[in-house]
């Protein structure tokens, strides 16, 4: 393809092109329709969302992929409204299909770079590694470990109908947190906290350096909460739906 063409715009319908040979459901979403940044595309599943998403920054462009609970975005990267990686230049496709164990077959799997000559016929491949292998995954976990998940939002959906009508983000935050001792502890913590970490429990590596790990089931479901509040708070009234999605699968 000519270099002059080579537009966030175009790189949008060629790869919206691949996604619906895989699935005719997949759409884009279009809460990112004008930002060049932030390019996403996503399915229905079970009542949740299958991404395929790009962080697009000066030309590279870096792939992932996510179980999402919502479509809105957070200032969070990694949250427990979602499994995998959206809009990261730190955690890309390829990682994630480590995360599982997986290998890839025929060569080459695209997860970031400049927009080159074959980058579409190797993100294509990409792309139906990661609809055959990972999204999958994710889906599976959930089901197993729904119950772990339950008790996390069946407790923020608690918390949040106790909070008074009208009130802001930052002041929510400090009555679930009035002292500052969960932000204060576990920030860090549950800053690498996301569904399918959470689900599976045990040791898990710090985001900022995976040489170090912490114990997650010796965290508090309220420091999760309160950590992560911007994504319980905007999803408040989401969180009974959520339940009752979860307890389906």
């Amino acid at each position: 393809m000519n270099k002059d063409v080579r537009s966030p715009a175009e790189w949008r319908t060629k790869c919206l092109e691949f996604l619906k040979d895989l699935n005719p459901g997949y759409r884009e979403n279009l809460l990112l329709k004008n930002n060049d940044r932030y390019i996403e595309f996503v399915r229905q599943q079970n009542g949740l969302f299958w991404s395929h998403n790009f962080l697009q920054v000066s030309g590279h462009y870096y792939y992932a992929s996510a179980l999402l609970f919502s479509l809105n975005t957070f200032p969070l990267l990694c949250h427990v409204m979602m499994s995998g990686s959206r809009f990261n230049n730190l955690r890309t496709n390829l990682s994630q299909l480590d995360d599982f164990g997986l290998g890839f077959e025929n060569g080459f799997i695209w997860s970031d770079g400049p927009w080159r000559s074959n980058t579409m016929e190797n993100l294509q491949k990409g792309m139906y590694h990661t609809e055959k292998y990972i999204l999958g995954k994710y889906l599976q976990q959930i089901v197993s470990g729904k119950k772990r998940l339950i008790a996390l939002f069946d407790r923020a959906a608690e918390i949040m109908r106790s909070l008074p009508n009208h009130i802001s983000i930052n002041k929510a935050a400090d009555l679930i947190d009035p002292q500052g001792k969960y932000s204060t502890r576990y920030k860090r913590e549950c800053s690498s906290i996301d569904t399918y970490v959470y689900i599976r429990g045990g040791n898990c590596h710090f985001r900022d350096n995976f040489s170090e790990m912490f114990a997650i089931d010796e965290i508090p479901l309220e420091a999760i909460i309160s950590c992560q509040i911007s994504v319980f708070f905007h999803e408040r009234d989401k969180l009974s739906q959520l339940i009752d999605i979860f307890d389906k699968l």
